[in-house]
């Protein structure tokens, strides 16, 4: 587009907020401009409804192949009726014969938008967006509708209360043909299209079928989950060049390991760019339960690491208590044995033994010589009795208990002195 109708047309832009167009459409802002059309929000009089009204820019509208294109795009929209498609409920001209048509008004951002926000998504929430973008474009290949131009500026990701994000996909069968100063509008020619989107077989300008649209959804996850595009090139052509010939780089490489991805993910993606259409999956429905397959594989994983993770608590927790009652038992015996250092230490254990070996504070071995210090008096085993008090000074000492401290200290002195 020259620069003088650039001109015009943001001029005619500006003059056409707060018209009423259609004589129940008024423009109230300017959303966004692209090399063929206009995109407004208005009001419907006069039930005040807000919608988005997007129309052929004035130097085209003698132009029968662009209103021709812009029709396609209401046609091929508005025979599709599903949750994560764009709507388009009118269509019409202008008294000026400027096309125009009427879809509804989307409360969100683009994925691009985002993208330039967040860089990417993890697989776990990027999963249930695709799903239903799968979901969508199997709708419109039942119905015959190959988009062409999927983006990531093509979808929408449409805010809804207490539901989160929905992916809304936007531009059905219209492509952005003028503007040849950027990859990221469509080409005047045989090939329609984004470069950076687009399949091997529409960089060669050949007929295309839903797997195009399959290879481009591809592209697309690619960069959502990678935060970076799989090819592309310092032009148009070499970024098709790269379609036609190159393989992109491993997924996990790029991803790196802080954003792990899936294996069958990656394999997943990779099959949706390959480069011979014969060898992708052959509907967006057979992609959709793969990824299914793959979140549900995630999970069962997620629950059987929580189950793992709860048997091995159970089991040591038993573990544990087997042997806290096991030493609660010898120390209890203790208590009637001997009134000195002995009944001490039944008195300590009982309150503070279970929470120190429970805790791993104590080791199983020092627990089993302070169990075994009444054993050890009992049977005149100054050896075994001097370990057990050795355990014992150290919870004393860790208890910060100066008296039994000293205590125990002084006894072990006396059995060294007799052996």
């Amino acid at each position: 587009m020259s620069a003088e109708n650039d001109a015009n047309s943001a001029v005619l832009a500006d003059e056409l907020i707060g018209k009423t167009i259609g004589g129940k459409y008024q423009l109230l802002s300017l959303l966004g401009k692209g090399g063929m059309s206009a995109v407004y929000k208005a009001s419907q009089l006069p039930i005040n409804r807000v919608v988005a009204v997007k129309m052929l820019l004035s130097h085209l509208s003698s132009d029968e192949n662009s209103i021709k294109r812009f029709l396609q795009e209401a046609q091929a929209a508005g025979q599709i009726v599903h949750p994560n498609i764009v709507t388009i409920f009118d269509f019409g001209f202008t008294e000026n014969q400027q096309a125009y048509l009427v879809m509804d008004y989307l409360e969100g951002e683009t994925l691009a938008d985002y993208l330039k926000r967040k860089g990417r998504i993890p697989f776990k929430r990027a999963i249930p967006i695709f799903m239903e973008i799968c979901d969508a474009l199997d709708e419109a290949h039942r119905h015959n509708v190959v988009h062409r131009d999927l983006k990531p500026s093509n979808i929408v990701l449409q805010d809804l209360p207490d539901f989160g994000k929905r992916p809304r996909i936007v531009d059905f069968g219209i492509a952005k043909v003028l503007d040849a100063e950027s990859q990221h509008l469509t080409k005047t020619g045989d090939v329609f299209g984004s470069p950076l989107y687009m399949s091997p077989e529409q960089c060669e300008g050949r007929s295309l079928d839903s797997r195009s649209d399959i290879y481009s959804l591809g592209v697309v996850f690619y960069e959502v989950l990678s935060g970076q595009l799989p090819l592309a090139g310092q032009s148009a052509l070499e970024t098709m060049r790269l379609h036609l010939n190159e393989i992109p780089p491993s997924l996990q490489k790029v991803s790196g390991p802080q954003f792990p991805i899936p294996l069958a993910l990656e394999n997943l993606i990779f099959k949706m760019m390959a480069k011979d259409r014969e060898k992708r999956p052959l509907t967006m429905a057979a992609v959709k339960l793969e990824l299914q397959q793959i979140l549900a594989g995630e999970s069962n994983q997620l629950s059987g690491n929580i189950t793992h993770m709860k048997r091995e608590f159970s089991r040591k927790s038993k573990t544990v208590a087997i042997a806290a009652g096991t030493l609660l038992f010898a120390l209890s015996l203790s208590v009637f044995a001997y009134p000195g250092v002995c009944s001490q230490l039944a008195q300590m254990q009982l309150a503070n033994g279970v929470k120190l070996y429970s805790s791993g504070k104590m080791s199983e071995a020092e627990a089993s010589l302070l169990s075994s210090l009444d054993w050890s008096q009992r049977a005149g085993s100054k050896s075994g009795e001097s370990r057990s008090l050795g355990v014992l000074l150290k919870v004393y000492e860790s208890e910060h208990k100066d008296s039994e401290a000293s205590q125990v200290r002084r006894r072990r002195r006396e059995l060294i002195k007799e052996e």
